[in-house]
């Protein structure tokens, strides 16, 4: 009876959108900006708010990871966004096939430089806590999955870094993997074999269950509204991005057609000055 009714009450995971978190706290931000006018819409001006950009960077480096995820075969089950608790965040995705049981971190370094060597991960020289924070995720999704199951499991951390000036990795290999986009999903099919059909159908009905994670996870209908308004604003920023693009082309064009006009009236007076002066 107890079973029936926790199924009942289990919400499921299986439909969460990627970066949860950040595309809230992404449109929380957004929410202080000023709507644009024709002028700054026309020059290319971004919508964006500066407090926002660190959130909206964070959530479109986890839904670019999503879509790399999408493209695994039907023997793997991705979940995203998997709360935590209040305490302990979220899970940026989690990953189930015949290879494992995987945790990812996905970040989003535009234009800073990343090296990976040992335990060590610095951010344009600077040392983090990148790996030190997914292997304490890595032991939580561990033990969780483990009351869950009743039985252990093998759960292995992974970095994704969805975009960065450069990444570099040391002779010294990271002791976990850290991987770029256009890595995924092949690393995950290339992975030996360790569970069974049965297992992974297994662990993936549990994984997919909200109540294995936290009892008081947020709520699963915002998701897609917080979605549809994370990629309106995104389109509005892609758009601008553009816009700004192509004026600095025509920008450049005009120069160099002043320019070229400019010398191709004075060149010739040049020209007979030089000549001139020649005994």
């Amino acid at each position: 009876m107890e079973t029936a009714i926790r199924a009942a009450r289990a919400t499921s995971l299986g439909t969460r959108e990627a970066g949860y978190s950040a595309v809230r706290d992404c449109l929380r931000r957004q929410a202080a900006a000023r709507p644009r006018g024709r002028v700054a819409i026309f020059l290319g001006l971004s919508p964006l708010h500066p407090d926002a950009r660190p959130a909206y960077d964070d959530a479109v480096g986890k839904l670019s990871a999503a879509t790399q995820l999408a493209g695994l075969s039907d023997d793997w089950t991705v979940v995203h966004a998997v709360p935590l608790g209040s305490d302990d965040g979220e899970l940026d995705h989690v990953v189930i096939g015949p290879g494992g049981i995987f945790v990812i971190s996905t970040r989003n370094w535009r234009g800073r430089k990343i090296r990976a060597g040992g335990n060590v991960l610095t951010i344009d020289g600077h040392k983090t806590d990148e790996i030190r924070s997914l292997r304490y995720a890595e032991r939580r999704a561990s033990d969780l999955l483990r009351q869950a199951l009743g039985a252990p499991v093998a759960v292995s951390p992974v970095i994704v870094v969805a975009d960065s000036a450069s990444l570099a990795l040391d002779a010294k290999s990271p002791t976990l993997p850290v991987l770029t986009l256009d890595r995924i999903p092949r690393w995950f099919t290339t992975r030996q074999p360790v569970l069974s059909e049965t297992a992974v159908a297994r662990i993936s009905a549990v994984a997919v269950d909200e109540s294995t994670w936290c009892a008081t996870g947020g709520p699963m209908s915002d998701g897609v509204r917080y979605a549809q308004r994370f990629d309106r604003l995104r389109r509005e920023v892609d758009a601008a991005g553009v816009r700004a693009h192509r004026l600095t082309l025509a920008s450049m064009g005009a120069t160099a057609i002043a320019i070229g006009s400019l010398l191709a009236v004075m060149l010739p007076g040049f020209i007979g000055a030089v000549t001139a002066a020649v005994p």
